[in-house]
């Protein structure tokens, strides 16, 4: 196989907690988003995240171990052999088996999985931040493209909700299918999408049968 001859699945399904834990890793996440993009050495990896190469060996091991990724590719020059990686998978889907709550506990799967979008969020963000005022103090041109970050909270009925929800799955499924463009001709922009029902604890107890019942014997 040749990285031209590389075609991951559509999917690859999350079974297990330990595989989870291991791509919910933030800097695995983010190797494998560079790896949706390309097929790489590790030594290309480690300059597009600005990391020593040195440091991305155990991860990239665990990833191929667990499936993630693949070897397209193994080249020797001189004494060395350089392999070049590719995603198994354009994207990855979670067994709902391991959100389930049991014990009133959250689930180690669950928080995971979380930690792992906001925090990879988080440290892409800072490092596109940091990576631009490096080129802008190296003489580059400035070049004001566009951040936007913001959380807002609004009590709207469910159908309304589902209406924003249909929105932006659709708004998503768009950006993603969005042809890629060759490197050096097109910057690279993120996207990360939350929207769910923001819960507080009284609110759920008020609709329990056993709260209501207290409540019609209160005297």
């Amino acid at each position: 196989m040749t990285p031209n001859d590389h075609k991951p699945a559509p999917v690859l399904m999350i079974h297990d907690l330990e595989a989870l834990k291991c791509i919910a890793d933030p800097l695995r996440t983010q190797i494998m988003e560079v790896l949706n993009v390309n097929t790489l050495t590790i030594n290309q990896i480690a300059e597009r995240l600005g990391l020593a190469a040195s440091k991305l060996y155990y991860h990239i091991s665990l990833l191929e171990k667990h499936g993630f990724v693949q070897v397209v590719e193994t080249s020797t020059k001189g004494n060395i052999v350089e392999k070049t990686y590719g995603a198994a998978a354009l994207t990855f889907e979670l067994n709902k088996e391991l959100l389930h709550f049991k014990e009133d506990s959250v689930p180690d799967s669950l928080n995971a999985m979380l930690v792992s979008t906001l925090e990879v969020t988080r440290l892409d963000l800072l490092r596109s931040l940091e990576a631009r005022e490096f080129n802008r103090l190296q003489g580059a041109q400035d070049n004001p493209r566009r951040a936007f970050l913001n959380r807002a909270l609004r009590r709207i009925p469910d159908a309304r909700a589902e209406e924003f929800m249909e929105r932006l799955t659709g708004l998503l499924e768009e950006f993603e299918a969005e042809p890629e463009a060759r490197a050096g001709q097109a910057p690279m922009y993120a996207m990360t999408v939350a929207m769910y029902p923001s819960f507080y604890y009284h609110e759920e107890l008020d609709k329990s049968p056993a709260r209501k019942t207290r409540k019609r014997t209160k005297k």
